[in-house]
């Protein structure tokens, strides 16, 4: 929501403009926005990256992508800016990932600590079944491969 809801008077009549602004416009501020998130974990060089999140109230969904180019270049976990500051409540987020280095799909996964710096983006190891590097995972992306993530996690 963009504002503070008025306080309506007991025996007050509403109208088609105070409804209009009340509660039709709001629900339509409720969409999704574009980020640009910087990252970490990875030198992008001709690939791209964008993200897109949602905020309704304290709760924030984020959905990512990160399309490879010839010179993009994995040097550790992923890792993606917030688009909104999480709370820091001891609590932890996951999310989930899918992972094409191209041309066979990976499962991965989004997570969040409480004193995180940003969204960590990881791949799921078939072997082990834990979560870590790509590397760690087998995975060796390549141009034209890609990483999507969505999580959803509460703002401050």
């Amino acid at each position: 929501m963009t504002f503070s809801p008025r306080t309506w008077s007991v025996g007050e009549t509403a109208t088609a403009a105070q409804f209009n602004t009340e509660i039709r416009d709001q629900i339509l501020s409720l969409g999704w926005v574009s980020y640009t998130p910087t990252l970490t974990g990875v030198t992008l060089g001709n690939g791209s990256v964008s993200g897109e999140y949602n905020q309704q109230g304290d709760e924030v969904g984020v959905s990512l992508l990160l399309n490879f180019g010839s010179s993009t270049v994995v040097t550790g976990v992923l890792g993606f800016s917030f688009p909104v500051a999480p709370r820091n409540n001891n609590m932890r987020w996951t999310g989930e990932a899918l992972i094409n280095p191209p041309g066979t799909f990976r499962h991965g996964k989004s997570w969040l600590y409480h004193n995180s710096t940003s969204i960590a983006v990881g791949a799921v190891d078939p072997v082990g079944g834990g979560v870590g590097t790509f590397a760690a995972a087998g995975i060796t992306m390549a141009s034209t491969g890609w990483v999507c993530a969505n999580i959803r996690y509460r703002s401050a």
